[in-house]
């Protein structure tokens, strides 16, 4: 009897012997792969991009997986054979087993690598073309005006004009200094959108020039805009009704000055018939109403008509307005993602967006994260499947 196990064991050890050695190259190969991704990322630390990085994380952690696979299918093979010489149940089939499981997990965990590196190059990669876009309007402003971000260094400051200098500002430091630019060199207001859809048509081909004549145009029109606004103040200075009184005449002037800075705004990007321009401008105030920006509620309301031209003014608006609701509701909501979301959810449901923004107002009344909102489309969609399938909604 105990010649039998010896003998087995030297069958099984001489059966094993090129598996062990393909095990140990694999072993060795993978060391090298995790030494060399180590040293490329401690080369790349201060002079490439984080898209460039994980980039090269990628190639490396797709190089470690392709070795783990090799040495689950290898294992997988050996204990095939050992099953047929040796039994199902024999001690020989139950090493390599653990050796396989071990294998197994080793394969699984190069693949969570590699996803998680994925989506973290698809956040570098959009936060990338973000910046890249933002730069590139700014510099149009700048085609504009004639100047550049030096003349701007003290409305700026310091640390936003060197971070723009050197490449390092992010999308959103980029806007910002758009605005404080649009709004000190141009005499812009606290809406700019018209003058951001003017500098934008610099890149669908509109010269400088004919982007200063717009803009001219733009001056023009909030002079003579003013010069109603003077007549109306002459107009109440001569009223001597308790109803002026307790208005007063700033917030008389105000007002038809932010009148007529949203109908110019409306004219220029909404592409809606004149038909719908009031239907638009009650639905833009009805949204300010509820506490978002005059920019923001434009842009959000611009952005629902643009996406959905087929649909009738009262559907898109009672859309705004739902929106405007759950942005109220919930901090941290931004409301035209919200939009863009509820119009991402209805067309991959196939239902409304009516529907789809009562489908998003039962999520977040349940308990979905209100800031994952934008980040997360794809986890709405999924969970907006599985409560629509149970019925639960």
């Amino acid at each position: 009897m105990a010649n039998n196990n010896n003998e087995v064991k030297i069958t099984f050890k001489a059966f094993n012997q090129e598996f062990n050695k393909s095990m140990t190259e694999m072993n060795k190969e993978t060391t090298l792969l995790r030494q060399e991704m180590k040293l490329q990322q401690e080369q790349m630390k201060h002079n490439a991009s984080e898209t460039e990085k994980l980039e090269a994380k990628m190639s490396g952690l797709q190089q470690i997986y392709e070795v783990a696979k090799r040495k689950t299918e290898e294992t997988t093979a050996t204990l095939a054979r050992a099953k047929n010489l040796w039994g199902e149940n024999s001690e020989e089939a139950k090493k390599l087993e653990e050796q396989l499981k071990r294998n197994q997990i080793a394969e699984q965990q190069a693949t969570n690598a590699i996803t998680g590196t994925e989506q973290a190059l698809q956040r570098a990669k959009q936060a990338q073309a973000d910046q890249t876009e933002s730069l590139r309007q700014l510099q149009n402003l700048f085609s504009v005006t004639g100047q550049s971000v030096g003349d701007f260094s003290d409305l700026l400051g310091r640390d936003l004009t060197r971070a723009i200098q050197n490449g390092s500002a992010s999308a959103k430091q980029l806007d910002t200094a758009f605005d404080k630019i649009a709004r000190s060199s141009l005499n812009a207001g606290r809406d700019i959108t018209e003058l951001r859809a003017s500098i934008r048509s610099l890149d669908s081909g509109s010269s400088v020039e004919q982007v200063r004549q717009d803009l001219a145009r733009l001056g023009q029109e909030a002079n003579e805009a003013e010069k109603e606004v003077n007549g109306l103040k002459d107009s109440l200075k001569s009223m001597a009704g308790a109803a002026t009184a307790s208005i007063g005449v700033g917030t008389a002037v105000s007002a038809a000055l932010e009148s007529s800075s949203l109908d110019t705004s409306i004219k220029i990007s909404f592409d809606v018939p004149e038909s719908s321009r009031e239907t638009v401008r009650q639905a833009v105030r009805d949204v300010q109403a509820y506490g978002v920006d005059g920019e923001a509620s434009l842009e959000g309301v611009r952005r629902q008509w643009a996406l959905n031209k087929d649909a009738t003014d009262a559907a898109n608006q009672e859309v705004v307005n739902g929106a405007a609701v759950i942005t109220r509701a919930y901090s941290g909501i931004d409301f035209t993602e919200l939009i863009q979301e509820t119009n991402e959810v209805g067309k991959a449901l196939g239902i409304s967006n009516i529907e789809a923004t009562n489908l998003i107002s039962r999520l977040l009344k349940i308990g979905f994260p209100p800031e994952q909102l934008d980040k997360w489309g794809r986890k709405i969609y999924v969970e907006c499947t599985r409560f629509r399938e149970s019925k639960f909604i």
